[in-house]
């Protein structure tokens, strides 16, 4: 069986590479290729990914929209060299050019949906609606979602019950907790005050308006310091934010970080800010990937109210709630956090429902297997 995964992305998120090695242990599976749209024409570096490259950026929806069709037209010929009897397709832009390359080969779909591209146009987010429950219904073979929530959302899109769907959590391999050394690449950058309670957020630099809010209130605070550590579209403006302010001996940006290193990192850190923008409503159904790597170090952290993870954290006390838009709600959380005297995770282990018993990665990719088996497609 050969697999083609499509990717609007370059260079490839942990979560595809962890995916494709997953399904190469399925023992009939003989060739995975990754073909992805690298819109900052990067170098590729494996030799299984295949790119169409330009200087489409990312940010910008109208220009990928734009884009958009001829990334299909230049992708198709690599679809049509390879022959892929599975399509494994990324999301719903990616589902989209999957279909419109099946209709003439016959080719089978896995659709897996990392986030729901909702739209904050209501005319052109029915249009997604009703395109998705469209090609789910009549076009798609098999489907991976990568938050348990997501369930709630096709069941009501369908109105149905949920077949050939599994649930494949992001969780991080069992790797990221013990298999690194420790090589003092925060120490390096910044000294921890004994007394200081240090908030981290880990990961892509966005939502510039939310991460402002977060070191504007630890600015109200003595011993909050907050690191920020990765890249991304808004490290730019949030450095020079934090340069302008002249506070660098309170909020410290490391930029982006190595694999190796995310152990310094966690362990740096008190507690983890993984509040998102809860106006999305992608957000409401979501769970972010340093939801798991922060219970995998042990850490509590700081989501979203008006969420079902935020609603999970505040059931099986793993951290805090905020409203990420007020400084009011953040400070009171801050408060707590400064008057609680043991800061590490204490989680009610009573009904814990099972996405939560194991926390890696190797607990949840067999699942892969149902549907990748051969049976399954004949």
């Amino acid at each position: 069986m050969k697999i083609a995964i499509l990717c609007d992305h370059y260079p490839l998120s942990p979560r595809v590479i962890k995916v494709r090695n997953s399904i190469l242990k399925i023992n009939n599976i003989a060739d995975i290729r990754v073909f992805a749209w690298n819109r900052e024409n990067k170098k590729v570096t494996e030799d299984f990914v295949y790119t169409i490259n330009d200087k489409t950026g990312y940010g910008n929806k109208i220009r990928k929209l734009i884009n958009l069709l001829g990334f299909r037209q230049k992708i198709q010929i690599y679809i049509q060299e390879f022959q892929p009897d599975i399509i494994h397709s990324i999301d719903f832009e990616m589902l989209t050019i999957a279909n419109s390359i099946s209709k003439s080969s016959g080719i089978k779909i896995i659709y897996e949906v990392y986030d729901i591209k909702f739209f904050s146009n209501p005319f052109i987010n029915l249009i997604r609606k009703m395109m998705e429950r469209k090609l789910l219904k009549n076009n798609v073979n098999g489907m991976i979602l990568a938050s348990p929530f997501f369930i709630e959302y096709y069941q009501e899109l369908l109105e149905t019950k949920l077949s050939n769907t599994i649930i494949l959590n992001n969780k991080p391999s069992k790797t990221i907790n013990g298999n690194f050394e420790k090589n003092n690449y925060i120490d390096s950058q910044v000294k921890k005050e004994e007394n200081a309670v240090m908030i981290g957020f880990v990961g892509t630099i966005r939502y510039k308006e939310i991460l402002i809010n977060l070191i504007d209130t630890a600015c109200k605070f003595n011993n909050i310091k907050v690191l920020i550590a990765g890249g991304g579209p808004e490290y730019k403006s949030v450095k020079k934010y934090v340069d302008e302010k002249n506070i660098s001996t309170k909020v410290f940006l490391t930029g982006q970080y190595d694999v190796s290193q995310i152990n310094d990192i966690y362990n740096f850190c008190d507690y983890i800010w993984a509040a998102y923008p809860s106006k999305d409503l992608n957000v409401k159904y979501a769970v972010s990937n340093k939801f798991f790597e922060s219970m995998a170090y042990g850490k509590q952290l700081i989501v979203s109210k008006d969420t079902l993870l935020g609603d999970t954290v505040e059931k099986y006390s793993m951290g805090y709630t905020v409203n990420p838009y007020e400084i009011d709600s953040i400070s009171k959380v801050f408060q707590l956090i400064l008057n609680k005297k043991n800061p590490h995770n204490n989680i009610l282990k009573s009904n814990i429902p099972d996405w939560l018993t194991d926390l890696y990665w190797e607990s949840e990719e067999d699942n892969l297997e149902i549907l990748y088996k051969d049976e399954y497609y004949d």
